[in-house]
């Protein structure tokens, strides 16, 4: 993905965010916009055909809630043992 900061529109940090949101389509990546502050720079952003946006626009940073795992360490395989066949070799006696 290719990482675009938004500016607030003038003339040319448009062409700029224009150019560089081409680029990136060019080589097949999709385009981010970082700092989108406001609903004028979101509606720049779309009218290029930027495919993401963030910023405090959209939402505030927030603490993830993450689960804590517990790392243990990883067993170690067991080795096989291959089970010797026995041979039993009986005599016949009289």
């Amino acid at each position: 993905m290719s990482s675009i900061l938004a500016y607030n529109c003038p003339i040319i940090d448009l062409e700029m965010v224009r150019s560089i949101n081409e680029i990136g389509h060019v080589m097949g990546k999709k385009t981010i916009a970082e700092f989108v502050e406001n609903k004028e720079i979101l509606a720049c952003l779309k009218e290029l055909g930027v495919d993401y946006a963030q910023g405090y626009h959209l939402g505030r940073p927030r603490a993830i809630k993450v689960p804590v795992l517990k790392v243990s360490e990883p067993e170690t395989p067991k080795k096989k043992t291959k089970k010797k066949k026995r041979i039993v070799r009986t005599r016949v006696t009289d």
